[in-house]
């Protein structure tokens, strides 16, 4: 037997009947399953499944309710982040921790200023006075350049975070794990915002990582992704640990049945061959620059048609954000700098002076990409966030202060919505922070499908 074949055959991390209880809701419950040292373990499950709140148990950002998790046959030493960084053990999330307005080199330096290496001292820090110190960030530098090399990633260290691209954000979150110096790394849906191309580089990273001897553990939908890089499978369904498998004793169909708790149909949708009704949406000779001169569009020309789906693809960068934006509000988007010209049409009429609030009340939904950050209220319940936008539906009776809402009425047109959306957990009273953020998505299709959808 090879010497990976031995890391791989002893047991690093095992979950022991964990449950995790938010309130009423069990996000997990009586999860057992085995990490195997230097191996690729793949999380699968649907969405609300418990996949990233078990992670940041094993992680130290949530704290079991019951149960526990065993460390080299022994419970694990930690109970915080930090101390799990320690330990050798990090995670990049699905959101990225990253601070925009801050520098490349600055974001990983954050927290590890005089480590270095969450195992390992390296001399950082210049000099200290009454706890006061300087960071010798060209030492850091220097390490993290040859960091870098070693995995093929080119990263602008002095750029602000906000000004790179996504794949690069993504690199610059293994980078963090790297200048830690840690052996297990957790994937929280990591290809969700790569583009084919960043996805294969990304994959081969993994694989390379692991001859290494690094430990992965990867959150995914992608059962494609699974088949190709992962050692071990472990299903979860509605907050259980239903299989834990060898990828080789599983196929594609395999891990989808096991995922649902039932036969799917894997064969593509079929397609209708039918008339598309009026245009509904439409950009006529677009083009938009940055004020100064930088060109960001140029001669943009598309249509969407009642009963049509049009997709935008294109690597990260070549405009679509920007055609995002505009079509979210064209009035705010010039205001912010740009300068456009071509025309712009929403349901039959022009929408060249359309604000976003204007663009809110057409029946169009909007679902961005980053629905964290962009789209809903994480201190504020389910029913609060459906009500954003369309609160004056519910108004009632009128008082000094305002308007009152009839919350009662807002809840019953809700609930079958939640219900035919499986939105997951359908908690009402506790915030989406409170009860995992994972729902926001389908809890924004929810809201979408109450009215028109473009």
């Amino acid at each position: 037997m090879s010497n990976l074949e031995n890391e791989q055959s002893r047991t690093l991390l095992e979950f022991s009947r964990v449950r995790k209880l938010y309130g009423p809701t069990i996000a997990n419950d009586d999860l057992s399953f085995a990490v195997r040292q230097g191996s690729i373990h793949a999380i699968i499950g649907e969405n609300g499944a418990g996949k990233t709140t078990a992670m940041k148990i094993l992680f130290g950002l949530e704290k079991p309710t019951s149960g526990q998790i065993l460390f080299n046959g022994k419970p694990r030493p930690w109970t915080d982040a930090r101390g799990a960084l320690y330990c050798g053990i990090g995670m990049v999330h699905q959101h990225f921790m990253l601070s925009g307005r801050h520098t490349a080199l600055d974001n990983v330096i954050l927290g590890q200023e005089n480590l270095g290496g969450a195992k390992r001292k390296t001399g950082e820090r210049r000099w200290q006075v009454l706890g006061l110190s300087s960071i010798d960030r060209q030492a850091a530098r220097n390490k993290l350049e040859s960091l870098a090399q070693s995995v093929g990633f080119k990263i602008p260290w002095e750029k602000l975070v906000e000004e790179i691209p996504v794949g690069v954000q993504q690199q610059l979150e293994i980078m963090k794990l790297l200048y830690a110096g840690v052996d297990t790394m957790i994937f929280d849906e990591p290809t969700a915002v790569l583009s084919p191309l960043e996805k294969e580089k990304f994959l081969e990273l993994l694989l390379g990582l692991r001859a290494e001897g690094k430990t992965i553990v990867v959150i995914t939908h992608k059962l494609q992704e699974v088949k190709k890089i992962a050692d071990v499978v472990t299903v979860f369904r509605r907050g259980k640990s239903i299989a834990t498998r060898n990828n080789s004793e599983l196929t594609i169909q395999d891990m989808a049945d096991l995922m649902v708790g039932r036969a799917v149909s894997l064969g593509e949708l079929p397609r209708a061959n039918k008339m598309y009704g009026e245009s509904l949406l439409s950009l006529s000779n677009f083009s938009a620059s940055v004020l100064g001169g930088h060109r960001l569009l140029r001669d943009i020309e598309f249509s969407i048609s009642s009963g049509q789906i049009v997709g935008i693809a294109g690597v990260e960068g070549s405009g679509q954000k920007d055609i995002w934006d505009y079509i979210c509000g064209p009035r705010d988007y010039v205001t912010n700098k740009k300068i456009v010209s071509g025309d712009f049409k929403i349901f039959g009429k022009s929408g060249l002076n359309y604000t976003r609030g204007d663009v809110r009340k057409q029946p169009v939904a909007i679902i961005p990409a980053d629905r964290l950050k962009d789209a809903v209220l994480a201190s504020q319940n389910l029913l609060e966030n459906d009500l954003l936008g369309h609160d004056h539906d519910f108004f009632t009776a009128k008082s000094p202060f305002g308007r009152w809402i009839d919350r009662a009425a807002a809840l019953r047109q809700l609930e079958p919505v939640l219900k035919d959306f499986d939105v997951r957990p359908p908690v009402r009273g506790q915030s989406l922070r409170e009860c995992r953020v994972e729902i926001s998505r389908n809890l924004l299709l929810a809201g979408s499908f109450q009215g028109s959808l473009v």
